[in-house]
């Protein structure tokens, strides 16, 4: 069995869960201490996959968390900033990784 750079569904459930974040920062919510949180489980769950790499999940974590801050309009800026700080956590992991 080889093992895939990255897997897309897998990296897709916590971008999905910072987009539910970012609704709720919209509404208001200081969500910045679960937004890490989002991003230590993500890089845990990263770590341990046999599937993919934990290197290519956490740069296409990155880039998706950029994409998403950089496709938000910018009527929503506690949209886009969820998401930004939660593409900073996770490049701080992947650089952290990467050293």
């Amino acid at each position: 069995m080889s093992t895939q750079v990255y897997e897309e569904g897998l990296v897709r459930i916590y971008t999905d869960q910072v987009a539910a974040l970012s609704v709720q920062a919209l509404d208001g919510a200081d969500v910045k201490h679960k937004v890490a949180e989002v991003v230590e489980t993500a890089a845990k769950h990263f770590a341990v996959v046999k599937s993919s790499t934990e290197i290519g999940n956490l740069k296409w974590f990155v880039g998706q968390l950029r994409l998403r801050a950089e496709l938000t309009h910018e009527s929503q800026p506690q949209c886009r900033e969820t998401f930004r700080d939660a593409s900073q956590l996770a490049a701080a992991v992947l650089k952290q990784k990467t050293a």
